[in-house]
Formats: structure tokens, sequence, C-alpha cells
């Protein structure tokens, strides 16, 4: 897999680099302009993004990745007894309903505080006759 991952991201560096100065990066920018008008986020959500990621990454981490080994000796070794655990529950449960609980703060956060849930503050129409204007200066 590791392999496969890394001849990926090789390809798709070297396509982006022989394909960067062709007419689909001209659309490509004008579509990204028309996004970036309507975007409803913000500068106060374009400085908490790093946060987000950050956040959104340990996550992924520690509640579903390899991370969650950390679980098992978190509150208590794994081959303890039932009388010699933190919380009366098997460590791995505890670190898991914390994660999980975090991860229904996480949601809140990315919804709320980073507006992921929210639609564009102006409004706009159909598109179609800027790409035709577009597709025109180009003949």
């Amino acid at each position: 897999a590791l392999w496969g991952l890394f001849f990926n991201v090789v390809t798709c560096l070297i396509a982006s680099a022989v394909t960067a100065g062709t007419e689909e990066a001209s659309t490509r920018r004008f579509f990204h302009g028309f996004l970036r008008e309507h975007d409803s986020s913000g500068p106060r959500r374009r400085g908490l993004a790093s946060v987000a990621w950050v956040l959104t990454l340990g996550w992924i981490f520690f509640a579903i990745g390899p991370g969650a080994v950390f679980g098992n000796w978190a509150f208590g070794a794994p081959d303890a007894g039932y009388e010699e655990w933190d919380f009366a529950m098997p460590s791995i449960w505890v670190w898991q309903l914390l994660w999980w609980g975090g991860g229904v703060l996480l949601i809140w956060f990315l919804a709320y505080a980073m507006r992921l849930s929210s639609g564009p503050v102006k409004q706009f129409g159909a598109i179609a006759e800027d790409v035709r204007t577009l597709e025109r200066t180009r003949e």
C-alpha cells in the first residue's frame, strides 16, 4: 500500500506540473474565483482552518486510526481484573467513548464554528451564461 501511495502521489504531482498552463487551468481559475466570490466563510474561518485540520486529523488518528492502540493501557492494564480498571470497564472502551464524544464536539466545531453547514451569503443563479462567455473568449 505504501508503494502504491508513493507512486500515486508522484504521478499526480508530475501530471499537475505538466498540465499547469493548459486551458483547463484557466477554466479552473475561473470557477475557483466564482467560488471565492460567493464563499460565506469570512476571515475568521480561514484563520481557524489549520486548527480544524489538526483537530480532525488528530481525532482520526486517535479514535479510529493507529492511535487507538494507546487506549489499551490509558485507563488500566488490559489484562487486569475488573477491580483494577478505572471506570470499571476495559480501558479501550473508555478510550473509545471519550474519543467518540470528542467526535461529536468536533462535528459541532466544523458545522458551526467553521460554518461548513451554512450556505453562501451572496445569492447566485446558474452560471451557464458565464461559461458561454468563457468559451467565447477562448475562440
